[in-house]
């Protein structure tokens, strides 16, 4: 039994076996987190003899555990000898051979207060804050040892000999990238929003919108299986931030590690202590680059955990204009980490990315009667009480992008039908300002919903449209009318009558005389 324990105890999680007469044991941790504490505590005292073990607890363990002498102890998986050898320990075994390692481990740690947190003499402390990647508790009497770290347990052992070598595989490994959109200032004021943060949305042209690209970075990176465990030093992390449709604002990019600020306002807060270069390149759709440097000259890391844990924050905000170029196809923005470790450059961490979708509606003028197209309305488009700037373009007009001198007239011109594009998500009205000649201006507001709005990289359908109708002006009575025309008939028909008559007469008196 007491070799079955030996072989269960050697794969126990956390556990340490060190095993002679004596009182230079050693434990070494390898692949150790830096700035990560370990603890090793002894479980049980050991002895051997050649291929022979023997495990006791002392006469404290014994009663922390509760046992009584001269009663046997079942203490978790283990059968504790209720009677004492001449040294007053007591003699510990399996109480089934097919207990699993793990088992074994949860009923350690559960215990773990009963235990004895060792204090070597080798000038090492009973807990080691790991500098390096190399921990190691030294002049340890023999016995039965479990390790943990701040991280938690360490995972395996390798050997049962008097000097236990342990690969601590607790991960060390960067995480992320993770990028969300936080806030909009938009461009029509009625539509702002804050405190988002989500993937995607939906914005006009020229709205200003808030990022923020978190990501898990360490100082180390472990890798690898089994006991072909390697753990390399950290030294560059790269970010790269590709706009599409947008163009970044290089005064509001800001970056911090922890609770360093290291680029602030666009530049680096200080290059001595903590270097970094951060460029915007030029275009609309300037590609954001950073470079953070891990290390310093002398090849130390330059940013510490928390104690007690390996993993570092890194925070990257900016914020960015929605461009023109959106009102035809969706504005979206990825970013890619990248990270160098030694003798391996350029380590892909991966990317994420978020995305803007902007709306369009069509607008139809029609004859209320004949439903055929009119020419020459014009009209203002509100959002609330917000009148929206518009520029024109080929198919109609959009939302006026930043720095754009736009009108808040929409002209329909010559044309009966037009595309308004650029839009926020929201239910708009539209206002008639001028109709079509010999139509009636419109006394009441159209609505245009969300639900005819179609976002800016689709096909407009047939079914999907805003109708604006008109009716045509009536001829009104005039106050003149034709009775008047009649008397002046009439009397001249008199006047050319009472003439023919005179004439007449006068003729006959001639012929008279």
């Amino acid at each position: 039994m007491t070799l079955v324990l030996a072989a269960v105890m050697a794969l126990v999680v956390g556990v340490a076996p060190a095993l002679a007469n004596g009182t230079d044991g050693k434990v070494t941790i390898e692949n150790a987190t830096v700035g990560v504490t370990y603890k090793a505590y002894k479980v049980f005292d050991a002895t051997y003899d050649g291929d022979n073990i023997s495990y006791t607890a002392n006469a404290t363990l014994f009663a922390a555990l509760g046992g009584t002498a001269g009663t046997n102890l079942t203490a978790g998986p283990f059968t504790i000898s209720g009677t004492a050898d001449a040294d007053g320990n007591y003699n510990v075994q399996l109480t089934d051979a097919s207990t699993t390692a793990e088992t074994i481990g949860a009923w350690i740690n559960q215990n773990l207060s009963k235990f004895t947190e060792v204090s070597a003499t080798s000038g090492l402390d009973s807990s080691k804050k790991a500098t390096d990647t190399t921990v190691e508790f030294g002049n340890l009497a023999y016995g039965y040892y479990y390790v943990t770290s701040g991280l938690g347990s360490v995972v395996t052992i390798d050997s049962a000999k008097k000097e236990v070598t342990v690969k601590d595989k607790n991960p060390q490994t960067p995480d992320g990238p993770n990028k969300v959109i936080t806030a909009e200032d938009a461009v029509i004021a009625d539509s702002d929003q804050t405190e988002l943060n989500v993937e995607s949305n939906d914005a006009a042209v020229g709205s200003k919108e808030s990022f923020k690209i978190t990501y898990t970075a360490t100082n180390w990176v472990t890798s690898g299986t089994g006991t072909n465990v390697t753990t390399k030093k950290v030294t560059k992390f790269y970010i790269d931030d590709q706009p599409n449709n947008m163009t970044i604002d290089p005064s509001t990019v800001a970056v911090t590690v922890g609770s360093t600020s290291v680029i602030s306002g666009g530049a680096v807060v200080d290059n001595t202590n903590h270097p970094a270069t951060v460029s915007v390149a030029t275009g609309d759709e300037g590609k954001l680059s950073i470079t953070i440097d891990w290390v310093d000259s002398d090849g130390n890391s330059i940013y510490s955990a928390a104690d007690g844990q390996a993993n570092i924050a890194v925070t990257l905000t900016y914020d960015a204009t929605i461009l023109a170029a959106a009102a035809t196809e969706n504005a979206d923005n990825t970013v890619t980490v990248k990270y160098d470790r030694t003798g391996e450059p350029n380590t892909d961490l991966g990317s994420d990315t978020t995305e803007t979708d902007t709306y369009k509606f069509k607008l139809n003028k029609l004859d209320a009667e004949t439903k055929e197209g009119l020419k020459g309305a014009k009209f203002e488009l509100l959002l609330g009480s917000t009148k929206v700037s518009v520029v024109a373009t080929s198919d109609g007009y959009r939302v006026a992008a930043a720095g754009e001198t736009g009108t808040t007239t929409i002209d329909m011109g010559d044309n009966t039908s037009i595309i308004i594009s650029g839009l926020d998500k929201k239910a708009y009205t539209l206002k008639e300002i001028d109709a079509p000649d010999g139509y009636n201006l419109l006394t009441s507001d159209t609505e245009v919903p969300e639900s005819v709005l179609v976002k800016a990289d689709e096909t407009i359908s047939d079914s999907v449209k805003v109708d604006v109708l008109n009716d045509k002006g009536t001829v009104l009575p005039s106050t003149g009318g034709m009775g008047t025309t009649i008397l002046y008939t009439i009397g001249g028909i008199m006047l050319v009558g009472g003439a023919i008559a005179l004439v007449s007469k006068k003729r006959v008196a001639n012929m008279e005389k």
